[in-house]
């Protein structure tokens, strides 16, 4: 009768783990047994040349691949979104993928609580005010496995004649790495719009007239990001390449590690709540 030591029977049992093979299976099968078979008998004869443990479990793995069901990797298998409202003069909006609510009744300047998994795949997009029927956005996107991603609803639902300042609701995807050292990140989403009859421009979006941390010509409805110092910063909002100041806050504490988006919202000329502003939403 065939014995074997230890060594050989955890490496078969790795193999069928690894791989749910015919060959796995069978293998584990043998050496539990004693019955030798064609694979049994490599074993042991790698095992009379010397091939220490570590070898022979090497060479199996690599032999996984009959049969196994793909990559082993860890690296996260779905999309992960949250919902954020930057609409100035919305009141409560939910917002659906396909048929599912995500996120329902948000305010202007809330988000929903934390990012959510979902399968990789093509997606209606679609933001409604919670009380009517008719949507005020409906498109298809597409969310990729492994990647963060926030639905954003800006722009205006009463735009006039202006339809490029029309409510839309579009997800954009986001660096949730975690800054090293003293290090924050800022990612800035410009939902800013002009007053009514003017085109709205891109924005710069710096830390006073001599910035350590400039980010220039953000156009609207798109994002930009920066790596900042931790602490305290005051950041301000400027026409594009001109001094024109549309928005500034009095100076907001960064934490290291930390990721913040910062939404650049509001409508020229108002006052109140869709007056020009900052509003910082922390991330991680």
């Amino acid at each position: 009768m065939w014995r074997y030591k230890g060594q050989d029977l955890l490496a078969a049992l790795y193999v069928m783990m690894r791989c749910q093979s015919r060959f796995g299976k069978n293998l584990a099968s043998s050496l539990a047994s004693g019955r030798p078979t064609q694979w049994s008998r490599i074993l042991l004869l790698m095992r009379k040349k010397l091939l220490c443990a570590p070898v022979i479990v090497a060479l199996l793995t690599g032999l996984s691949g009959c049969g196994g069901s793909g990559s082993s990797s860890s690296a996260s298998t779905t999309a992960h979104v949250r919902v954020v409202n930057a609409s100035p003069d919305s009141t409560s909006i939910n917002f659906s993928l396909n048929d599912k609510v995500v996120a329902s009744g948000l305010a202007y300047l809330s988000s929903s609580s934390s990012f959510a998994n979902y399968s990789p795949d093509s997606y209606d997009v679609i933001a409604t005010e919670a009380s009517a029927v008719a949507s005020l956005s409906d498109e298809v996107d597409t969310l990729s496995a492994n990647t963060n991603y926030l639905v954003i609803g800006y722009g205006l639902e009463n735009y006039g004649s202006e339809p490029l300042k029309r409510f839309a609701a579009s997800p954009f995807t986001v660096d949730l790495s975690v800054p090293n050292g003293n290090k924050a990140r800022i990612i800035v989403f410009n939902g800013f719009s002009r007053a009514a009859g003017f085109d709205t421009p891109a924005i710069d979006f710096e830390d006073g007239t001599t910035p350590q941390f400039p980010l220039t010509n953000i156009a609207f409805g798109a994002t930009a990001s920066e790596l900042v110092d931790a602490g305290t910063i005051s950041f301000q909002v400027t026409r594009n390449g001109t001094t024109q100041q549309y928005a500034t806050d009095a100076g907001t504490a960064f934490a290291a590690g930390k990721v913040y988006l910062a939404l650049v919202t509001g409508v020229e000329g108002q006052t109140g709540v869709e007056a020009p502003q900052i509003k910082y939403i922390l991330l991680n």
